[in-house]
């Protein structure tokens, strides 16, 4: 049999499984080459939250205090690391692409894989038709993973405050004010994708990728403050602060962060001068 197609000894593959030998029509056996994007199931979930430590320092000044009450305006910096991190195995769905290529009755011997042929063709190397037949499906999968992203998060609350002292010994104060923050961030993963298809090896995909996001948002906190000393207090605080998703992009995955479903615990110490 004639085959009518262009050919090109510069391909590769990574499994014999992606090789259909034969020298039936029409296309005299195929090479099938695949690639992948994950687009739902447990892999694109939510994962846990946990409590994750910070370290923060605050300004406090009053302009107005009767005894019983006061008024003033508070400024807080804080620093925060953040790491979320999941490894196992979790079901997923992926749009698959897969590209089939003719072989034109050319045999691929099996045992030689992973294959890389050359761009300039040396002799003796097998030529397969150079022009791919796409076909495109929603698939399930089984994800094997490591992923993990992590952030170093400056932050910055400053607004009025309002505090009622009840007796010389307790006070509880309110605050409200603009949140800004800064992160520093890297998304990491390594998955292995497999996939139900005869013609499909399992799928390896691993990467790495910093971003340094901005956000702003509004916050609400309140505080008990129990008097030590002339000088010193403890207290202790919590705080919510309202803002849109932190997205953290990078070339093959991103994530995205929810600060507004989370509370802020903070406990300390002031020291009044």
């Amino acid at each position: 049999a004639a085959f009518a197609i262009n050919r090109t000894t510069y391909f590769g593959y990574q499994d014999d499984r992606q090789v259909v030998n034969s020298g039936a029509l029409p296309n005299g056996g195929s090479l099938f080459l695949h690639s992948t994007r994950i687009n739902g199931g447990d892999y694109v979930g939510a994962l846990g939250n946990k409590p994750l430590p910070g370290l923060e320092f605050n300004y406090h000044y009053d302009w107005k205090d009767d005894g019983k009450t006061s008024m003033g305006f508070g400024v807080s910096a804080s620093y925060q690391f953040f790491r979320w991190a999941q490894s196992g195995t979790v079901n997923g769905t992926v749009d698959l692409i897969t590209d089939e290529y003719a072989l034109g009755g050319v045999t691929l011997p099996g045992g030689i894989a992973p294959y890389t042929g050359t761009f300039a063709g040396a002799p003796g190397s097998p030529l397969i038709g150079s022009t791919p037949a796409r076909t495109q499906a929603t698939v399930p999968a089984t994800i094997s993973t490591e992923r993990s992203v992590g952030m170093h998060a400056l932050q910055l609350h400053l607004g009025p405050t309002f505090d009622w002292k009840p007796n010389p010994n307790w006070s509880l104060g309110y605050q409200t004010g603009l949140a800004l923050g800064v992160g520093f961030s890297e998304l990491e993963y390594n998955d292995q994708i497999t996939l139900a298809s005869a013609n499909t090896t399992v799928i390896r995909q691993s990467g790495r990728s910093n971003d340094t996001p901005m956000w702003a948002g509004w916050f609400n906190a309140i505080s008990v403050t129990r008097r030590l000393s002339e000088r010193w207090h403890a207290q202790v605080g919590v705080r919510h602060t309202w803002q849109h998703d932190v997205n953290l992009t990078g070339a093959t995955r991103s994530a995205r962060l929810n600060f507004s479903d989370a509370l802020q615990i903070t406990a300390g110490v002031n020291y009044r001068f």
